[in-house]
């Protein structure tokens, strides 16, 4: 699987266009369903490298009919951490969604 990779400015605006770009490449590979999670889990890796990474912000992605890899890459030495959030939290929960869904 050939992967293509963009760097992005670490800036909110780089979630609508990591996903466009994403969704846009991958588009042929995925049904509806498909595309959808790439949509949210996309817009949650990078959100999260933008609002608690450093730096630049690297997405990569590549798909074959059914499948999708997507590597998202900041400046910051700290892995991202799945966080026990309670229910009435507005956030917190992208790692999670990540685990649950990929």
């Amino acid at each position: 699987m050939d992967c293509v990779q963009r760097e992005l400015a670490p800036k909110l605006s780089a979630v609508g266009e990591a996903r466009h770009w994403a969704v846009a490449r991958c588009a042929d590979a995925l049904d509806e369903g498909g595309r959808q999670v790439l949509e949210l889990l996309i817009s949650e890796v990078v959100a999260n490298a933008v609002l608690h990474g450093r730096g630049r912000v690297m997405v990569a992605v590549g798909c074959v009919p059914g499948e999708v890899v997507v590597a998202v890459d900041d400046d910051s030495p700290d892995p991202p951490q799945v966080k026990t959030v309670g229910v009435e939290a507005t956030g917190g929960r992208g790692v999670a969604l990540v685990e649950a869904l990929a």
